[in-house]
């Protein structure tokens, strides 16, 4: 069995217990790849900003803030030298942290994915500017004066680093073309501009540098187009990554975790470090309502980057915002769950579907005994029915994000489905005006709707990810939700014992071949990842289809592990 050594760092408020989170969680997510997790853990507890406060004496602040921070810095020297692979850290006071992020040139990296061809790659330059220095108190201790500094060589750095992680996380095919620097440079006497010129022509892209209002403006203006690379001063970073994170739908603060990279020879030149992006939550502590799911996100994304087990940070994702959509959350996020719990529930949807290689039976079955059992088809013949996967359905839905899990993962089932030689029909919403009944057309006038996917327009195509094959059947639904309302799909589906759905939406169609298909005495299945609500959370409708029409919903994943056991 493959191992890895994990470094952990706690500080006080909330820490202890999320450190107890990650190591079980870790653990347990590693296992079905067959790997085993080792930990070194920091001897000190440091300081949480709250937990300085409460001494309540400035010199004893400041000492104690350097001790933490000479003890991390040696810390981190030490792990890397053990042959640790990364480390965990949970907060601790900001103004330690800087001083290490300083010496041991730190720079933060976020990835704001909206699909595989439009994200933006932010660098956040944790070496220098605002967040670098050290305070000076005058004896009165009526002025605190701070020094910074830029530095043409730190900067050379983490260009270097940014580009590297950028070819890394879009390809090494993918042509770089312009790095946007991101920083009040109009304070630097042109000093900037020179350095961008002489970088140029060593690097061989275009270096931009952007004022922090500017680049807002163009984002606003012109949205995100194609793959940005972005390095930014850090205290522009730090204001945006709230706004970042809710643009692209990856939620809160309390959500998100962060890779941090320490690019000094002292420490190889690329040590990692991941940490919560929220803080030390001192209120709540020993309460056991903290919220877990940014420690949870961590441990997924050291297992990905650094352990070998590929897919495991998505399906985390996918994992969370189903629990979300269910209505499982902490108190912070409006919930009642405490936070054992949630772990709990969190490990037992993730595990069947874990994207374990198809090639290690020992991981597949592992992860199923580990969390649930695999799905089972149910009846002698199946089809997998794709509803309503069509173009102005997709471009037009609120969340891109979700509409890119579910425009990666229909393609997948219906490979797989032809595969296991199942066969695949496809339901298609015509909504011209000439189709629609009198309800439906005084229905739009008075909400002003339009008419959808109209008939022979690029709207109502199937989109492009995937398509049908010249043998499999389509069928038209005239402004109405129901397929089974067409008496040839009626026809068609007496063959079968069994429908798989995926399409949308999940509230809208998805339930109405789901009752459609009950009431005809056949069993369905609901694939979670191939579908989207509309206007209620998937979770609800998967939950009211589960009650009402005894369908079964199950992971892509979990699927994918099993093939038809009757002959087709």
């Amino acid at each position: 069995m493959r191992s890895i050594l994990v470094a952990l760092a706690v500080g006080h408020g909330t820490g202890p217990e999320l450190l107890a989170v990650f190591q079980q969680v870790i653990v347990a997510l590693a296992a079905p790849y067959q790997l085993q997790i080792q930990f070194v853990t920091s001897p000190r507890t440091y300081h949480s900003y709250s937990s300085l406060l409460a001494i309540n004496d400035t010199d004893v602040v400041s000492s104690e803030t350097l001790l933490d921070a000479d003890h991390y810095e040696e810390y981190c020297r030490q792990v890397v030298a053990r042959g640790a692979c990364a480390i965990f850290r949970t907060s601790i006071s900001a103004q330690a942290l800087y001083m290490v992020r300083d010496r041991l040139f730190a720079v933060k990296v976020e990835h704001f994915e909206l699909n595989p061809s439009t994200s933006i790659l932010m660098i956040r330059d944790q070496a220098q500017g605002f967040y670098s220095g050290l305070n000076t108190i005058d004896a009165a201790q009526e002025t605190v004066s701070r020094s910074t500094y830029f530095n043409k060589k730190v900067f050379e750095r983490v260009l270097q680093f940014a580009l590297a992680r950028a070819r890394e996380t879009w390809g090494n095919e993918t042509e770089i073309r312009t790095v946007t620097l991101v920083y009040k440079f109009h304070l630097f006497d042109g000093l900037f501009y020179t350095w961008a010129k002489e970088w140029q022509n060593s690097l061989g892209v275009e270096v931009k540098f952007v004022q922090g209002d500017t680049m807002n403006r163009n984002l606003l203006a012109f949205g995100v187009k194609g793959r940005q690379l972005w390095i930014c001063a850090n205290e522009y970073a730090d204001i945006m990554q709230t706004m970042l994170l809710d643009r692209f739908g990856f939620g809160a603060q309390e959500m998100a975790c962060a890779e941090n990279v320490y690019l000094s020879s002292a420490v190889g030149g690329a040590l990692s470090e991941y940490q919560t992006a929220h803080g030390s939550a001192d209120d709540i502590t020993n309460k056991g309502v903290v919220n877990p799911s940014a420690t949870i996100r961590a441990a997924a994304a050291l297992l990905e980057r650094h352990g070998g087990c590929p897919g495991v940070h998505h399906q985390m994702d996918v994992s969370l915002d189903e629990l979300h959509a269910k209505n499982i959350r902490t108190p912070d996020q409006g919930g009642t769950t405490r936070t054992k719990e949630f772990v709990d529930a969190v490990l037992q949807t993730i595990g069947p579907n874990l994207p374990v290689k198809p090639g290690d039976p020992q991981g597949s079955a592992m992860a199923r005994d580990l969390f649930s059992p695999s799905w089972v088809p149910r009846g002698n013949k199946t089809c997998l029915l794709v509803v309503d996967f069509q173009n102005d359905f997709m471009t037009q839905y609120k969340n891109p994000r979700v509409m890119n899990r579910v425009k990666e993962n229909v393609p997948r089932a219906v490979e797989w489905a032809r595969r296991e030689g199942i066969e695949v029909a496809w339901v298609r919403f015509l909504g011209d005006e000439k189709y629609q009944s009198a309800t439906w057309r005084q229905r739009n006038q008075v909400q002003r709707r339009r008419a959808w996917c109209q008939e022979g327009s690029w709207g109502a195509e199937i989109a492009d990810c995937v398509q049908s094959q010249a043998h499999e059947r389509v069928f038209d639904k005239k402004a109405y939700f129901d397929p089974f309302l067409g008496p040839d799909f009626a026809s068609y589906t007496a063959d079968f014992q069994q429908f798989v759905v995926v399409g949308l939406f999940a509230d809208i169609c998805v339930d109405a071949v789901t009752r459609g298909a009950f009431q005809r005495g056949l069993w369905t299945t609901v694939i979670r990842e191939c579908t989207a609500g509309l206007h209620l959370p998937e979770e609800q409708s998967f939950a009211y289809m589960q009650l009402v029409y005894g369908s079964e919903v199950v992971g892509i994943n979990q699927l994918l592990s099993t093939g038809p056991m009757a002959s087709l």
